[in-house]
């Protein structure tokens, strides 16, 4: 069985459950066994057309499924999903959700290697990276 890695705000739709196991041979399969276990996460990973909104972004190891073959792609018994959602913004600043939240989320971000990636989100057409933030920072 395959497991899936929960971000931490949709955790509360999984129970607070930071890893699912989900059956499937691919990971179409694989998130909507998901959804069958937690429907309220529908609306946050799907839109209307049931097709998986853009900001969801969807790793399988350490490769992103769009440089794979997409939601076809194949999930072996051992397999570990991770679902990363785009963080974006727009404003002249970020306001950090507290020191510790940020810390939290650095220290999630590093467990799952998801700095290897070099993505965390774009802010005002550029990457912001770990290496950008100080732990100390309220505003970027």
């Amino acid at each position: 069985m395959a497991t899936l890695k929960i971000p931490t705000p949709l955790r509360s739709y999984t129970n607070g459950q930071a890893e699912v196991a989900v059956d499937g041979a691919n990971v179409a399969q694989a998130m909507d066994n998901l959804i069958e276990k937690f429907p309220t996460l529908r609306p946050h990973l799907y839109n209307g057309d049931g097709n998986l909104r853009p900001f969801v972004n969807l790793f399988v190891g350490e490769n992103n499924i769009k440089d794979l073959q997409g939601l076809e792609t194949p999930l072996d018994e051992n397999a570990r999903v991770i679902l990363i959602p785009s963080i974006a913004g727009g404003s002249e600043s970020l306001e950090i959700c507290g020191e510790g939240n940020l810390n939290r989320q650095a220290r999630e971000v590093r467990e799952e290697k998801a700095f290897k990636l070099g993505v965390l989100g774009a802010l005002r057409g550029s990457i912001l990276t770990l290496s950008q933030v100080s732990p100390k920072s309220k505003r970027i």
